[in-house]
């Protein structure tokens, strides 16, 4: 090898390693602003809107998602008043909750109504801190926010909702509960709690009826549940309530909840008092047995005797007794249940005077007294 070609070899060597060393510095340089690139595409793309103000509340700086939010231009909000973009209603709110955002120095969650350029609003949620300098100066602020506006009306709408269902469940004119697949009660209205001999329903919320009923009637109510849960049926039945204190019979629907699914999560069910109803229907059937006996053809006596019967068997009174007109006087003709001396003392229905004798009216007609029970024509 002539010396001609090592000293084109040494060139040659020379020449690759400069320019590694040049690739290297390149590599160096092109890096940084890489980085630099990309975290202004980050900030400029963010999924939130990003904001600085001055200590007098002007903007300073913007992100392009929120001028895109807002349908404003750089050159249209740089410099100008934050408190610009809110309705004159919101303004005042501003201007007391920005000296108060820089004492504090964060803020997180507080919520604006903002204009856009277009006209139309939409709710954000702000969170920001406040940057100070090395002497505890105000510099800047940095905040986001977000568009609400949706969530808030989802939220809204539910709200509405639970106020329908909420107005539907206490104005129902008897018990109305929600339970789950363990008898426990999830919500009931007023009406129930009442019931209960409590005022607030949200005492009852988490308890099952073991809690709330005498045992008897707690664990037939359970077992009632079980059934609808099991056949995904309505069930409906009269029953006995201890309506504040006192037993009550109370017509009552259970119904399945069943989810999207078709899986029964919980019942459902409503009771309406029946006691009055139950009663008239009670004294009909009595009233036709009473007249079935008076329109057999036995003795008076023994006639009047199975009515007594009847009337003692129907009502579970202690005691019965009949009256007939025998004159002018109402006397005892047949009786169950009464000693004898109440007997004597009230045989007679004339009222007396203090001296024994018979009270008359101004027409002349007698007085009676302790007319009580039912009178028959």
């Amino acid at each position: 090898m002539d010396e001609q070609t090592n000293t084109d070899l040494t060139e040659i060597v020379f020449l690759k390693k400069r320019i590694t060393e040049l690739e290297k510095m390149a590599a160096q340089e092109v890096q940084p602003r890489t980085a630099h690139e990309h975290l202004k595409q980050l900030y400029e793309n963010a999924p939130f809107a990003y904001q600085s103000l001055d200590e007098n509340g002007c903007l300073i700086a913007m992100n392009q998602t929120w001028l895109d939010t807002l349908g404003y231009t750089h050159e249209e909000v740089i410099g100008s008043n934050f408190s610009a973009y809110l309705p004159s209603y919101w303004q005042d709110h501003f201007d007391v909750y920005f000296p108060r955002f820089k004492a504090i120095g964060e803020t997180l969650g507080v919520e604006f109504e903002m204009v856009k350029k277009d006209g139309s609003t939409l709710l954000a949620s702000f969170d920001g801190k406040i940057v100070k300098d090395a002497e505890g100066r105000f510099q800047r602020t940095h905040c986001i926010f977000h568009d609400i506006s949706e969530r808030k009306q989802i939220e809204e709408s539910l709200r509405q909702r639970e106020s329908y269902l909420s107005a539907i469940i206490e104005n129902q004119p008897g018990l109305l509960w929600l339970k789950d697949r363990d008898s426990k009660y999830l919500s009931v209205n007023s009406a129930f709690a009442q019931s209960c001999g409590l005022e607030d329903p949200e005492l009852l919320v988490g308890k099952t009826d073991l809690d709330v009923w005498p045992r008897q009637l707690g664990v037939k109510y359970i077992a009632d549940d079980a059934k609808v849960l099991k056949s995904g049926k309505p069930y409906m039945v009269e029953e006995p309530i201890f309506d504040k204190g006192t037993f009550k019979w109370f017509e009552t629907y259970k119904t399945p909840i069943i989810d999207k699914h078709g899986q029964v999560i919980g019942t459902t069910g409503y009771s309406h008092n029946i006691t009055e109803r139950l009663q008239a229907r009670a004294f009909r059937e009595m009233g036709r047995e009473v007249l079935q006996v008076l329109n057999d053809p036995i003795d008076l006596s023994a006639s009047l005797q199975r009515v007594i019967d009847i009337l003692i068997e129907r009502t579970e009174f202690d005691a019965v007794a009949i009256r007939l007109q025998e004159g002018d006087d109402f006397p005892f003709f047949a009786q169950q249940g009464f000693p004898q001396s109440f007997l004597m003392t009230e045989n007679s229905l004339f009222g007396q005077s203090t001296n024994g004798g018979i009270c008359h009216d101004e027409t002349g007609n007698i007085l009676l007294e302790c007319t009580c029970g039912l009178v028959i024509s």
